[in-house]
């Protein structure tokens, strides 16, 4: 998740069983909340900066190479801190928003507006 051009809060779909093949959160997947790689993070600035998109939601994947866009939109389903128990935190997270205020999305989306409102 991007916000004023720069991530706010990430995380990993990942399966939660062998047989399982969807991996989003609502669908059974399990969230993962670890390390994300530089080059996803500078794809994901890139996107929002080329978009002037202050606050969009970009889905990446990982091939043999690269990292790939799958998804973007400004328009997402997003969770509160703990709210699954399948929810895995790590302690290798390198996101610099805490995820107690980014997992509070809406309010963060909310004070940004307000302020960039105020500097008009």
């Amino acid at each position: 998740m991007m916000g004023n051009y720069k991530i706010v809060e990430a995380h990993w779909r990942i399966h939660s069983n062998k047989d399982q093949w969807k991996v989003n959160i609502d669908g059974g997947g399990i969230g993962k909340w670890s390390k994300i790689p530089q080059e996803a993070i500078e794809l994901s600035v890139k996107l929002a900066r080329n978009l002037k998109a202050r606050w969009i939601n970009i889905d990446i994947i990982k091939d043999d190479r690269d990292y790939l866009i799958t998804e973007f939109s400004p328009v997402w389903r997003h969770y509160a801190y703990k709210e699954k128990p399948t929810f895995i935190y790590k302690v290798d997270y390198n996101i610099d928003t805490p995820l107690e205020v980014s997992l509070n999305l809406e309010r963060m989306i909310v004070e940004s507006l307000i302020r960039s409102g105020n500097k008009d």
